[in-house]
């Protein structure tokens, strides 16, 4: 039923190269690639912010709160941090996907020691979600997510000059892994997420140079204004 309804179209249109070979599967005529692109909410950060602090490196995770997206991995790679004798601050905002796994993730807080040092706002919306990208230092997205295809949120990472620490994993390397910006390792592992979160809280300056990479990176790529260019190229 899907190749009946869908095959033979005149155009397929694709948010990353490794999916559009499914274009030819279904014998579309043209076959084009064209990334989401976002309204652009950093635009107004300073480009130097996240130089210029310096103390506690606030770091970023948003989505939703599941194992999946990584969120337990974070925690233990926290632990690492911690045991580093690192300062630090985690942010985690998004909704649980379940009270169980709520419960699990407090358990495992807990017992690692780390309930001063993380904080769970829930979902954030509009300037609310703004203000946490700019309070932020670094955005760390550890995902193994079945259905992780094109996570706008790294986008929103890079709009606002974040350097990201994020996992070699379906889509995201797509996403990130040309800009310069981005630290990724192998999914499930929290010793390599702890270890790209060292380096950058250890040096400044490689926070500074990796966010402006992202922040060039998207203004040349993820843009809404470039996203609308393409699709009417495109169509």
């Amino acid at each position: 039923m899907f190749k009946l309804t869908y095959r033979n179209g005149d155009l397929a249109i694709f948010v990353r190269e490794n999916t559009a070979s499914a274009g030819h599967v279904f014998a579309a005529k043209e076959v084009t690639v064209i990334p989401n692109g976002i309204p652009d909410a950093g635009r107004l950060t300073p480009s130097d912010m996240h130089e210029r602090r310096g103390g506690v490196t606030r770091i970023l995770f948003m989505g939703i709160l599941c194992e999946g997206k990584g969120l337990l991995t974070l925690i233990k790679a926290c632990s690492h941090l911690q045991k580093a004798g690192l300062s630090f601050h985690l942010v985690c905002a998004g909704a649980f996907a379940s009270e169980s796994f709520k419960k699990e993730v407090e358990k495992l807080i807990k017992t690692h020691g780390l309930t001063e040092v993380i904080q769970f706002p829930g979902v954030l919306r509009g300037p609310e979600k703004w203000q946490a990208f700019r309070e932020a230092d670094v955005f760390c997205f550890p995902s193994h997510y079945q259905c992780e295809n094109f996570p706008v949120v790294l986008i929103e990472a890079m709009s606002f000059g974040l350097p990201i620490v994020t996992t070699r994993w379906r889509g995201i390397p797509d996403v990130v892994g040309a800009s310069g910006g981005a630290l990724i390792v192998e999914p499930k592992l929290p010793s390599l997420v702890a270890e790209g979160l060292i380096a950058l809280i250890g040096d400044v300056g490689l926070r500074a140079s990796m966010g402006s990479k992202n922040r060039v990176w998207f203004c040349d790529h993820y843009t809404l204004a470039k996203f609308r260019k393409s699709m009417e190229m495109a169509l």
